[in-house]
């Protein structure tokens, strides 16, 4: 099996390198984007989680 020519490792190379970037360029965003629903659901839950104060005095009110 011949070796490859340093032309070609250079054009592998730099298609490997093109491919890198552009994934990369995608995992930020994806990370980006986890991070904001992230952020999102922790705001959520904190507005849908009653304080057990707020629970009790509720309860109290209702008997």
């Amino acid at each position: 099996m011949p070796l490859p020519t340093t032309e070609s490792m250079k054009t592998e190379l730099a298609n490997l390198n093109a491919e890198k970037e552009r994934l990369l360029a995608e995992y930020k965003a994806a990370r980006t984007e986890a991070q904001e629903y992230d952020t999102v659901k922790q705001n959520v839950d904190a507005l849908l989680t009653v304080p057990k104060e707020q629970e009790q005095q509720r309860q109290h009110e209702l008997e």
